[in-house]
């Protein structure tokens, strides 16, 4: 699909040099390498910004799985009930917020690649060394006496995992009752214990028992994000309660499903 004209993710940054770091893309379809395979396309290099302390709706949308097409700009504004205030970058064509603490300008070079990693994941394993793209910092803004400002990205539960969890939830609600039709979903819970990836639990209010499979069917399909584990409830379960899920899965009767 087309990318929407501003892409803002939460990627990881090696510090290789003064002027250099590692850039982790993670997955083969981020908004980062739809955009960084176009320039590499029209062989040029992809111009990027790296922000440093930002509002908590910039922050959200970063690490959501938004439509490709969508420009995040737009959601973060939704969520704040007014637009982002933005300003252009001193030395590349990037808009980036206003009111940033810290601002890296630089480009991400497509002719060429380098090792990163391996790196510390929050899931309390070693990310294997990659060949991946690197950025080069052309310019520094900032504010006056700057706050320095990052994610807590640990063992969950952490920061990552929470804003994670947050954007993931309503991605995948979205996805399910509305994309999909499947009214009966009420609820969807990433457990963060799981670093609010690997575990979903749908909450719904069946109207038929074949609603349940259609949920289970429409995630193995593509949704926004698939977990390892996903677990359909009962409305009279709460989806956050790991002991009320575990109580309702020894309940549940394998051999008839």
């Amino acid at each position: 699909p087309e990318t929407g004209k501003h892409n803002i993710g939460t990627y990881r940054a090696q510090l290789k040099s003064p002027t250099r770091t590692g850039v982790s893309p993670h997955a083969p379809d981020s908004g980062l390498i739809l955009h960084w395979q176009k320039c590499r396309a029209l062989g040029k290099p992809l111009e990027a910004a790296v922000v440093m302390g930002t509002s908590p709706n910039i922050a959200y949308v970063s690490v959501a799985r938004l439509p490709k097409e969508v420009d995040e700009y737009d959601i973060a504004g939704g969520i704040a009930g007014s637009g982002v205030e933005v300003v252009k970058c001193k030395t590349i064509d990037v808009m980036v917020p206003a009111y940033a603490e810290i601002v890296l300008e630089g480009i991400i070079p497509t002719d060429t690649l380098e090792p990163e990693a391996p790196f510390g994941e929050a899931r309390g394993y070693m990310g294997h060394r990659m060949i991946t793209t690197y950025f080069e910092v052309q310019c520094i803004t900032h504010r006056k006496s700057p706050i320095y400002q990052g994610f807590l990205s640990q063992f969950p539960p952490s920061e990552s995992s929470k804003l994670r969890g947050i954007s993931g939830e309503q991605m995948l609600l979205k996805y399910l009752k509305h994309d999909c039709g499947i009214t009966d979903v009420l609820r969807v819970s990433l457990w963060e214990a799981a670093a609010s990836v690997t575990t979903y639990v749908v909450q719904m209010k069946k109207s038929s028992p074949e609603q349940s499979t259609r949920v289970l069917d429409a995630l193995e399909k593509g949704g926004p994000a698939i977990g390892k584990v996903v677990i359909v409830v009962d409305d009279d379960i709460n989806p956050d309660d790991p002991d009320m899920v575990h109580w309702a899965l020894g309940r549940m009767m394998p051999h008839r499903d």
